[in-house]
């Protein structure tokens, strides 16, 4: 009678993560405009995102959040970053290893 009820349980776990997982999916949308190029370089790729909120990962693994204000071929602005109050930062690109951006949110 154990295996009967093991099972059952197990049934309904797995149906339930099912359940669960095409919920999430389907409450989930595309951001407008949200692209990554792999052809192009790391400052081309950030030219998408002026003016919304991304996180860069820096050569040292520190990540930096914020509100991307303007970019050229050697350096970033990030503004509004989190965590620090009233600042900014000057970034060159040569230091970012990468780029994290919103793709999806929630409906």
């Amino acid at each position: 009678m154990k295996k009967v009820n093991d099972w059952i349980v197990g049934v309904v776990v797995v149906l339930a993560l099912v359940l669960a997982s095409a919920v999430t999916q389907a409450a989930s949308v595309p951001v407008e405009g949200a692209s990554f190029n792999v052809e192009a370089t790391i400052a081309d790729n950030l030219k998408v995102y002026v003016g919304k909120r991304i996180i860069v990962v820096l050569n040292s693994g520190k990540e930096l959040f914020g509100t991307l204000k303007a970019v050229s071929g050697n350096h970033l602005h990030i503004a509004e970053l989190e965590g620090v109050d009233y600042f900014d930062a000057l970034v060159r690109t040569e230091n970012v290893v990468a780029v994290k951006a919103r793709f999806r949110m929630s409906k």
